[in-house]
């Protein structure tokens, strides 16, 4: 698997926290805009704490973003059963793309609220050992709950307001680079001649 590096952290109540994640993500994006942007949303409707992903989706396509083409909501998560074929989907429909992916995690319980930025690919699932395909230029996680050896029930007996909450953060922030993307596409470009 390849090395992942931690960009940026921030909790979701952090003042102007959505707009300091995307500036961040400007910066990580570092010329990519003219690529497909790919925000896979991972998780499933069926277990509170890792409805993180879909949530998120569902928020930011209620938006109806140009230029962020968004997997994963609640009606049509994505999750273990269905990963590897939407990762061949986007493969297979988007030229080179550039792939977010975003998804609920465990941590030490001095870390639960926060939203991290990290640099390599997601390994979705690891914290219950789920062998799943890597995915990711960058991703997103939230610290939902406590990393424990219960890490279902963990997962299960987080609050869904939580859920709601640092999942509208997390969609807000791609609705600010979606709005970037429109003006950047907007702005028209300066030729010069020698004439």
């Amino acid at each position: 698997m390849s090395a992942t590096k931690h960009i940026l952290s921030l909790h979701y109540n952090a003042s102007n926290c959505a707009y300091l994640l995307f500036k961040q993500l400007i910066e990580c994006l570092n010329g990519q805009e003219t690529r497909p942007i790919i925000l896979l949303c991972i998780g499933t409707d069926r277990c509170i704490g890792d409805a993180v992903g879909p949530f998120t989706g569902s928020f930011l396509i209620r938006h109806k973003p140009k230029h962020i083409h968004t997997f994963g909501n609640l009606e049509y998560p994505i999750h273990a059963l269905n990963l590897k074929e939407t990762i061949d989907f986007i493969d297979k429909n988007y030229h080179n793309p550039f792939i977010i992916a975003v998804d609920a995690s465990l941590g030490q319980e001095t870390r639960i609220g926060y939203i991290n930025i990290v640099e390599g690919a997601l390994s979705p699932g690891s914290a219950l050992f789920k062998k799943l395909p890597t995915v990711g230029h960058y991703h997103i996680t939230a610290v939902v709950n406590q990393l424990t050896k219960n890490r279902m029930e963990r997962l299960q007996n987080t609050r869904l307001s939580f859920i709601v909450s640092i999942s509208q953060i997390i969609a807000q922030t791609f609705i600010y680079l979606d709005i970037h993307l429109r003006k950047s596409a907007s702005t028209p470009s300066i030729s010069f001649s020698n004439k």
